[in-house]
């Protein structure tokens, strides 16, 4: 399965995608990921495998998406459509390295 990019651009903002060991929110719960929109960062969680990483990779970006057209979604609708996205594109085997 293909590495998650280093960088993206949404919506016109450029976000650094990184890993993170023991991710956490402040007041301590554990995390898969984070999108922090004015900072133009993904971070995901770098101790868990390959495939859930991109879950939480799309679950972030569409956070990214939606509050750059000031979308009021909650969490369960991100999952959903996330979840979705991710299925499709391991169906499509467009996951796979490209071999050269």
């Amino acid at each position: 399965m293909r590495k998650l990019p280093s960088m993206v651009v949404i919506r016109g903002i450029n976000y650094a995608v990184s890993f993170v060991s023991d991710l956490k929110s402040p007041d301590g719960t554990e995390l898969l990921g984070y999108c922090e929109r004015d900072k133009g960062k993904i971070v995901v969680e770098k101790n868990i495998p390959n495939d859930i990483q991109w879950a939480t990779f799309w679950h972030e970006v569409i956070h990214a998406i939606s509050r750059g057209h000031q979308l009021d979604t909650d969490e369960l609708f991100i999952d959903i459509i996330a979840g979705e996205i991710h299925g499709l594109l391991k169906q499509m085997k467009l996951y796979e390295e490209v071999k050269k």
